[in-house]
């Protein structure tokens, strides 16, 4: 099987890296560089100069750019495919813009990662939306993906995603903004003893606080991305989405303060804020 990547970022070169061991894998990244090529190398894939070239005979191509490239991935290699072609439109994109890309797209599947990358690597549950998902996902175990059928309409498996995602980075950006405060006012142990009297399972004394941050310090600018797009994704249900703009404006200013300050990315979320104070 020929498989071709969009897209050579974190979760591009995971994937890459698991299906190279079992196909032909080529990639494009618009921002190759020297490190990019060394890693692709050492994965035994062949990092092209072009998307046509990635597009050439490949069975399945993996989109995994950022949520804000989704349309200009897909609207870039559209003609370059046939349609025989399965596109894996693996991207946080709001059902609409995936309906969009769909347009431009006769093979476009519709994908949902619905957890980090790492640690899981291959093991991360992808949701698939098509209306040959079952023939898709039988495709995708073979490659040793976990992957199952949430429905044959393309936007399923988006909707799930940033329905989903308005949880987990609305709590990044509640943790963020209580958290930031508390340590002003020099209460941050009280108030994550309460927190963690009031949901013990999510040991917010221990690991829960760091996690949040580091991942809004490290990812940022993509979640911010992603939450625009499920901003989207509420309007087009006839909502306002307060919440989601919100939260990606939260994470987008936390990552415009930590670059400022030339701030660590990794570390206590106590030690991100007293260089930010600094």
């Amino acid at each position: 099987m020929k498989i071709g990547l969009i897209g050579f970022g974190e979760a591009g070169e995971m994937f890459g890296r698991h299906l190279s061991t079992l196909a032909d894998v080529k990639a494009f990244d618009i921002n190759a560089d020297s490190s990019m090529r060394e890693k692709a190398s050492a994965a035994n894939i062949e990092l092209c100069m072009s998307l046509q070239n990635v597009a050439l005979n490949a069975d399945y191509i993996l989109s995994v750019v950022t949520a804000d490239q989704t349309e200009a991935a897909a609207q870039a290699i559209a003609p370059h495919l046939s349609r025989q072609q399965y596109y894996l439109e693996m991207n946080s994109a709001a059902p609409q813009t995936k309906l969009r890309n769909a347009g431009l797209i006769p093979g476009l599947v519709d994908v949902a990662i619905m957890a980090p990358v790492n640690p899981s690597k291959q093991t991360v549950p992808l949701c698939v939306a098509h209306f040959e998902a079952d023939h898709i996902c039988k495709d995708l175990k073979a490659l040793g993906l976990n992957a199952r059928s949430v429905g044959a309409e393309i936007g399923q498996a988006a909707a799930i995603k940033l329905c989903r995602s308005i949880f987990i980075k609305g709590l990044e950006a509640l943790t963020i903004e209580g958290l930031s405060t508390a340590y002003h006012y020099d209460v941050q142990e009280e108030v994550l003893a309460s927190l963690d009297k009031t949901f013990p399972d999510m040991d917010w004394g221990g690991r829960q606080a760091d996690y949040n941050f580091e991942r809004v310090a490290t990812h940022g600018r993509r979640r911010a991305a992603e939450m625009r797009e499920a901003g989207y994704t509420v309007a087009a249900a006839g909502l306002k989405p307060t919440l989601s703009e919100a939260i990606a404006k939260v994470q987008d200013d936390f990552v415009s303060d930590v670059e400022a300050a030339d701030a660590i990315h990794f570390g206590t979320w106590m030690q991100i804020l007293a260089q930010l104070k600094n």
